[in-house]
């Protein structure tokens, strides 16, 4: 069969596999109460799309209001952009944004093929559709109002450019190669450090560096054209310079917490979502001892974060190493939801054997046959590998997770692809002993690649806690009551899941039971004002005054502006005649 025939037959049935994959799991998906109601960034992002296309700035009614109009971007808004877009040309029911991300997803694939083949040839072109195409972390990611799809095709864009631009040299490519890079930064601001690379490997190509200046300046361009805008609405919304957003320092501070590489919460910040960063803003003010705007915040956290990388440079490489296995191991640690566990509970994901491990190997193998075998597309595959090591450098301040690798992972399924294909070829030809040596070597580092180094385990309990919310938000009150307990029972000391439990017993005017999960979750964390105020409401109800009092009291100490607070305790001091002597 010659290139013609399998483009004709082969790569249609794979473009027609992957799409019929993520057509079942969507059919999967579509009934879920995560997939109505999203939870953290994806219903963050849910949130800020349905402002932009519809000017409906509504929070959730179990959220603050984040107040994205009036302060400096705090996450990047280039997916809620792509989001709200789809939102008003087909309308923000849940299904249509999924639908057109899977089909973004076909695309990439179809991207995957159509790179690979440009520089690698017709075979290394289809296997990295098929690897593409069949690994579960895209499909799964493409359910999810995230960015790692949206990122994915940017950075295809991108590569393509500048391959086009090294075949005939226009000026344009490099152009648009800038553009895609800045809508890059604008999805996750780390693909800014592509930047320098690609105008290192321009530099390399060029063999001068003065001749290099135009083409680099022509990709900065490029990208500013992308990014300044979102600068400019920064500053006149807040007169604040703020480049794309501003949660790089409290990023930074998280990623030195040795519980929060993995986990993502802090000592300093504590459990919190994008909807808290008013209150975060606030905690930094407080702290400093005046009003800090979003920049100043950052830079703020950002100092605590220099302080403890300088102060312990023990903890500090300890660190480097945890994130540096977490990042390259063999398993999707988590960040909003709990990948491997969706995964385990999916009956389309679950078959997918294709892991990250496996590309890894390969990718290895890939890399040092193309160095010995493929010289001729060495400019390539170092513009591939530049890439690669500069976005993972640029998350080694940071916190590991599964989702900021996930667009790392085609670039690695070229290298995969081409090491199938040219150990295929040894076998195939007069070297078998090459050919089972570059095997051995693919099936070692696959095994060594998928020992899980740091004992990551994926947390049952916020599987189950986000399963909760998401239940709670749609109204199934038998089914989020079930769901917390599966929450405790995993993690029996966790004070969020016993407070949501007692809120969903109160809901059922089961006061007596409400009250003991009350008195759980204080018990468990004393300073959780929810949970006290949910107490004393309780214990109000019951007509429990005088112990309820105390509960009003201890919250108004934590959070002196708790408005709801303060009228409960002057109607529980006015009806028990109690004095004031004690008001906070």
């Amino acid at each position: 069969m010659n290139s013609r025939d399998s483009r004709r037959i082969i790569l249609p049935v794979l473009l027609l596999a992957a799409a019929g994959l993520r057509l079942l799991y969507f059919g999967e998906i579509r009934g879920r109460a995560d997939f109505i109601h999203p939870g953290l960034d994806a219903g963050y992002h849910d949130y800020w799309a349905r402002g932009i296309a519809f000017d409906r700035w509504t929070p959730p009614p179990d959220q603050p209001d984040p107040l994205i109009r009036q302060l400096p971007y705090f996450r990047p808004p280039g997916y809620p952009y792509f989001l709200s877009a789809i939102y008003r040309l087909i309308g923000a029911a849940p299904a249509p944004a999924r639908l057109v991300q899977f089909a973004l997803g076909v695309l990439n694939v179809f991207l995957a093929f159509w790179f690979t083949r440009r520089w690698f040839g017709e075979a290394a072109g289809l296997i990295a559709a098929a690897l593409a195409g069949t690994y579960w972390v895209f499909i799964y990611y493409e359910g999810e109002l995230l960015e790692p799809v949206l990122l994915i095709t940017l950075t295809w864009l991108a590569l393509l450019a500048l391959g086009q631009w090294t075949a005939d040299g226009r000026p344009a490519w490099l152009l648009g190669a800038g553009l895609a890079l800045g809508a890059s930064a604008l999805a996750r601001p780390n693909a800014l450090a592509w930047l320098p690379a690609v105008a290192l490997w321009l530099a390399w190509r060029i063999g001068d560096w003065k001749k290099a200046a135009r083409p680099a300046g022509l990709l900065v361009a490029g990208t500013l054209l992308a990014v300044l805008p979102v600068t400019a609405r920064n500053y006149i919304v807040a007169r604040d310079v703020v480049l794309i957003s501003s949660n790089g320092g409290i990023n930074l501070l998280l990623g030195q917490d040795p519980e929060a590489v993995a986990d993502h919460a802090s000592s300093e910040t504590g459990n919190w979502s994008c909807f808290d960063y008013p209150a975060l803003l606030a905690k930094a003010s407080a702290k400093a001892g005046r009003p800090l705007k979003a920049s100043e915040a950052s830079r703020w956290f950002a100092r605590k974060a220099r302080q403890q990388i300088i102060g312990r440079p023990g903890v500090t490489a300890r660190l480097l190493a945890l994130k540096t296995l977490l990042f390259w191991g063999p398993r999707e640690v988590s960040n909003n939801k709990i990948e491997e566990l969706e995964r385990a509970a999916s009956p389309v994901l679950r078959r997918l054997p294709l892991s990250f491990s496996f590309v890894l190997a390969w990718g290895l193998v890939g890399g040092a046959l193309t160095w010995r075998k493929r010289r001729d597309t060495l400019p390539v595959a170092a513009l591939l590998l530049l890439l690669i090591a500069a976005y993972f450098l640029s998350f080694l301040p940071f916190i590991a997770a599964g989702q900021y690798r996930a667009p790392l992972t085609p670039l690695l399924m070229v290298f995969a692809a081409v090491g199938l294909v040219e150990t295929g070829r040894l076998a195939a030809g007069s070297k078998p002993v090459e050919a089972v040596a570059g095997l051995a070597a693919a099936l070692a580092l696959w095994f060594v690649i998928g020992i899980n180094y740091t004992g990551y385990c994926p947390s049952e309990a916020r599987w189950h806690l986000g399963r909760a919310i998401s239940l709670e938000r749609a109204g199934d009150l038998a089914a989020s009551e079930t769901a917390y307990r599966e929450v405790l029972r995993a993690k029996p000391d966790l004070a969020l899941a016993h407070n949501r439990l007692g809120v969903i017993l109160a809901k059922q005017d089961r006061t007596a039971e409400a009250l003991k999960c009350f008195e759980a979750a204080v018990a468990a964390d004393p300073a959780l004002t929810d949970a006290r105020f949910n107490l004393g409401l309780a214990l109000a109800l019951q007509n429990r005054l005088a112990e309820a009092i105390p509960e009003f009291e201890a919250v108004l100490r934590i959070q002196p502006d708790h408005a709801d607070a303060r009228h409960n305790l002057e109607q529980a001091r006015r009806l028990l005649g109690s004095p004031k002597a004690n008001e906070p």
